[in-house]
This record gives structure tokens, sequence and C-alpha cells, in this order.
């Protein structure tokens, strides 16, 4: 019985081992650094839909504070629908203004951005204030 409490700390102290050096490695990875830097000008070479943008870069942004409706039939769409209980059309025509108004403020201009804690949303877009270049 004596040899079988030794494993029994043996087990635990190498879990708790395990577990601390794996929480260690996690907090201390490198976070990707994003490939647009704050305070620095980039060109808006599309808008997407009312609230995502393109950079001539190639990365998508995502407008921190701006949700607009969907401008295209796909899953999130129809939960809007049904939540809402507005016919789908009516929702992307919305999704349409919307992405007009954008691309009116923003296409082919010049921007900044501001990140907040989290610079990544789930699909790998960059979450960010977008403003217009500054004197």
């Amino acid at each position: 019985m004596k040899g079988l409490g030794f494993l029994r700390i043996f087990v635990l102290i190498f879990i708790s081992t395990y577990f601390a050096q794996s929480a260690f490695a996690a907090s201390t990875k490198p976070q990707a650094k994003p490939t647009v830097q704050q305070d620095q000008l980039y060109t808006v070479h599309r808008v997407v839909d009312g609230d995502t943008l393109q950079l001539s870069n190639g990365e998508k942004v995502r407008l921190i504070g701006v949700d607009t409706p969907e401008s295209a039939d796909n899953p999130k769409l129809r939960r809007d629908a049904q939540k809402t209980g507005q016919d789908r059309s009516e929702i992307i025509q919305m999704g349409k203004e919307a992405a007009g108004f954008t691309r009116k403020l923003v296409e082919g201009k010049q921007v900044r951005m501001e990140y907040d804690v989290q610079q990544r949303d789930k699909y790998g877009r960059l979450l960010a204030y977008v403003f217009e270049k500054y004197c």
C-alpha cells in the first residue's frame, strides 16, 4: 500500500506539472500579428458588405460597432428573417443599401485602423475601428 501512495503522489505531480507547462506555453505563445498596423494608412480596395472591407493588401476588416443586414442569402440571413419576422428580400435590400453607404464613405480611400483587445474574429478578419485619413 505504501508503494501505491507514492504512485498516486507521483501521478498527481506529473499531471499538475503537465497542465502547468501547457498553460504557460499557451500564455506565452506569441499572438499572430496583424498585417495592418495601427496609425498607418491603408487603401480600401472594396467594400464586401456594409460592415466588412477589403484592403488593397487583401486583408479583410470587420468594422467594430457596426452590424448591417445581410446583402446575400446565407444562414445568418435566414436566422435574422426568422428572428425579426421580416421578409428575406427586404433584409437583402437593406443590406445592399448599407453596403452602398459604406462604399461611398471609404471605397478607394485611405483609412487608418485602431484595434480593440481581440484583433481577429472567428473568420480570421481583422476587427478594427476604421477612420478616414487625417490631415
